[in-house]
């Protein structure tokens, strides 16, 4: 007997490469599908991404299920409790995608700043007739002040960064990161002082009880005025009804956004502002970085199943 493996997406690399076929089957069907429905009952592992939800609905009908490996750093589409109640294990892919992430972050910061996605339609659109002091006004990013709320591995690098631009850092943190303080002039505070005194803020953390709705109205009303955000954490970790309010009046100069509260769609409302820039979350969308990913998620499995080795393993 082979173990099966299921993906809910087509590995971005020869998955035989990792798990061999002499002991493995692998198998590809995405959720909600017959093909899925049918795989899911017997298969031994299960690889998958955060844009579905895994809880006792769909886990109760995978009878042989031993390990579900996620392709992300977060698990929280992952029901845990019923994963312990049943032995399951559950891994992720840690380590990997920090550097690509963080790129993304500031990527988005500086899309925001300095208005190129506004600009670039402008442009396309046949408008441009020339240079205009007035045309296309950004904001500078030297010498402000970023706050990075989360500096796990990505808030990190993050602030890392953050150098190049000559920036006062803050970041609000569980736990002191010396490294980032002596090595970066970063320093740690808490996170009311951080919300009033940043002019850019990064969100970071994971999406835990204590971290849903982190930014919510309290927290948008102790911003300067003209503040931009950017979240490539998770998208429940601020309110996002309350989001679309301080964008509409300006609280909120402009917001870049890779994560949403449902993980299949965004608000229709924020689509239609022009201060916010939208991305699908694609925070680690590298071919360098998604096949690490990929690799991590199935040698996870193969040291689960096979007792060989090392995982990932997320405590249930």
């Amino acid at each position: 007997m082979k173990w099966k493996i299921l993906c809910t997406r087509k590995p971005l690399i020869n998955p035989y490469e990792i798990v061999p076929g002499s002991m493995f089957q692998v198998f590809v069907a995405d959720v909600g599908t017959s093909r899925f429905k049918k795989e899911i009952k017997t298969a031994d592992a299960l690889v998958t991404m955060t844009y579905a939800k895994y809880g006792e609905a769909i886990l109760a009908q995978a009878r042989n299920l031993k390990v579900i490996s996620t392709m992300s750093v977060g698990y929280d589409h992952i029901d845990l409790e019923y994963c312990k109640k049943r032995g399951i294990k559950v891994a992720n892919t840690p380590y990997v995608l920090a550097e690509a992430t963080a790129d993304l972050a500031w990527a988005l910061i500086l899309t925001c700043s300095r208005r190129i996605v506004e600009a670039d339609r402008f442009t396309r659109q046949g408008k441009f007739r020339g240079w205009h002091p007035e045309l296309f006004l950004g904001r500078d990013i030297a010498g402000k002040t970023l706050g990075v709320v989360g500096a796990g591995e990505i808030g990190s690098a993050v602030i890392r960064r953050a150098t190049g631009f000559n920036m006062n850092v803050l970041y609000w943190s569980r736990n002191r990161k010396s490294v980032l303080e002596k090595k970066y002039g970063a320093k740690k505070v808490n996170l009311e002082t951080l919300l009033r005194k940043s002019d850019i803020i990064s969100l970071n953390c994971a999406l835990t009880p204590q971290t849903f709705h982190l930014i919510g109205d309290k927290e948008f009303k102790l911003m300067k005025k003209g503040v931009i955000l950017v979240n490539t954490a998770r998208g429940k970790v601020i309110d996002e009804q309350k989001v679309i309010k301080y964008l509409k009046n300006g609280k909120i100069c402009c917001a870049g956004i890779d994560v949403y509260g449902d993980n299949k769609k965004m608000p229709v409302r924020l689509s239609k502002m022009k201060n916010v820039v939208i991305l699908p979350h694609i925070g680690s969308a590298t071919i360098e970085t998604r096949i690490k990913m990929t690799r991590i998620a199935l040698q996870n499995i193969k040291a689960i199943l096979t007792g060989k080795g090392s995982a990932y393993l997320v405590d249930t």
